[in-house]
């Protein structure tokens, strides 16, 4: 989830675990993918409700060879 630091796309390393937090409906959404960088461990805080989308950071074009597996745990901060 940390990613390969040899290859960088979108100065992050290729294959680091991202994350963003997308506003619903999607017509209040400013920008659907603002992503953010989570890797091993993050927290992440949100002021308003949305869909959270997680991928693995890769260009465009270059997603045709990907494999392997990650597990991902989410938990919920108490009020």
């Amino acid at each position: 989830p940390q990613g390969v630091t040899i290859r960088y796309v979108q100065h992050q390393p290729l294959g680091r675990l991202m994350a963003s937090i997308v506003s619903v409906p999607e017509e209040e959404a400013t920008q659907l993918w603002q992503p953010i960088a989570i890797g091993r461990e993050s927290t992440i805080k949100s002021e308003r409700g949305g869909l959270l989308m997680l991928k693995l950071n890769d260009a465009a074009g270059d997603l045709w060879d990907n494999q392997g597996n990650l597990r991902v745990a989410i938990g919920f901060a108490k009020p």
